[in-house]
C-alpha cells in the first residue's frame, strides 16, 4: 500500500520512538516531539506506540493510493483509492500525527526510522516530506525492540524538572518566572522568552541529555530537543522531568511556560 503527499505547508517528518544508544556516535536519540501523541495516533492505528509515522508542524494533504486505515491522535479514518485526507497542527496543537495501519515502510538506520534532519539521516531518504513524495505503507517491527511507552500526562500549566549541576542561585528565578515560547524553536531546542537568568561560563563539555535546560550567556534559557547536540558547554541550570518534554512542545508559539519542583 501507498500513500502521495499531495501539499504541505509547515514541517513533514517520518519519525517514531526514537533511536537511543548511538549517542556515542555523536546521533542523539530523536523521536516524537510529543511521544504521547504519537501513541495516541498509533494506538488509533492499531499499531504498536512507537511505529513510525508524519509529524506534522502546519497542514498536510494526502491521498490513497490503495484503500488505507489512518490515524491522528483523535481517532482513525478509512480511506478508499483516491480519497484525499487533511490534517493541520494549527490553533492550539503545535504538533499533530498522522499514523497508518502497519506504519510506514521506510528503512531502519542505526535502530530508528525517524529523520534527522541536521544529519539528513533516517526518515524518508533523510529529508521533509513534500509535494509528489508517495510511501509505502506496512513495514511493521522488522525486529526493532519495543522502547517504553510514554507515560500519558494531565495537561498541568507547570511544567515538573529536577534541578541541574550548575547556576543554582538562577533556579529561584526560573521556578519564579513566566516565560513564553519562542519562535526560534526547533527539534535541535525549544528557546524560551522572559526573564533573563544569570549565567557563567564553564570550562568543560559534557554529555546532554533531552529536556536539559541550558543558560547561554543571552540569559535566555533553551530546552534542548529530541535532535540535541550530544555535548555542550553551556551551564545546564535544570532538567525537564521525565514525559514533560512533549508537553512543552504541544503548546503553541508564544505560550506560556512555567516551571515547577
Amino acid at each position: 500500500m501507498t500513500v502521495e503527499i499531495v501539499s504541505v505547508a509547515g514541517l513533514a517528518l517520518v519519525q517514531d520512538g526514537g533511536r537511543p544508544g548511538f549517542m556515542h556516535l555523536g546521533i542523539p536519540p530523536g523521536g516524537a516531539l510529543v511521544p504521547r501523541d504519537l501513541a495516541r495516533a498509533n494506538k488509533h492505528a492499531r499499531n504498536a506506540w512507537h511505529l513510525p509515522a508524519i509529524e506534522l508542524t502546519g497542514k498536510l494533504s494526502i491521498v490513497a493510493i490503495e484503500s488505507v486505515f489512518v490515524a491522528t491522535d483523535e481517532g482513525p479514518t478509512m480511506l478508499a483509492a483516491g480519497e484525499r485526507f487533511d490534517v493541520s497542527s494549527l490553533g492550539d496543537r503545535r504538533v499533530r500525527y498522522l499514523a497508518f495501519h502497519g506504519g510506514l515502510d521506510v528503512p531502519i538506520v542505526h535502530g530508528g526510522r525517524g529523520t534527522l534532519l541536521v544529519a539528513g539521516l533516517g526518515g524518508f531518504h533523510g529529508r521533509a516530506l513534500r509535494r509528489a513524495d508517495r510511501i509505502a505503507l506496512g513495514g511493521g517491527d522488522r525486529g526493532k525492540p519495543v522502547p517504553r511507552a510514554p507515560r500519558d500526562e494531565e495537561e498541568e500549566k507547570a511544567l515538573r524538572l529536577v534541578p541541574g549541576p550548575d547556576l543554582r542561585d538562577a533556579l529561584p528565578l526560573l521556578l519564579s518566572s513566566v516565560f513564553a515560547l519562542s519562535a526560534v524553536s526547533d527539534r535541535m531546542g525549544a528557546r524560551l522568552e522572559g526573564p533573563r537568568l544569570p549565567s557563567a561560563e564553564v570550562e568543560r563539555s559534557m554529555p546532554m541529555v533531552a529536556g536539559a535546560i541550558e543558560v547561554p550567556p543571552s540569559g535566555e534559557p533553551i530546552v534542548l530537543g529530541p535532535d540535541h547536540p550530544t555535548t555542550g558547554g553551556y551551564p545546564v541550570v535544570a532538567v525537564l522531568a521525565d514525559g514533560e518534554l512533549g508537553r512543552l512542545y504541544q503548546r503553541a508559539i508564544g505560550a506560556p511556560v512555567r516551571f515547577r519542583i
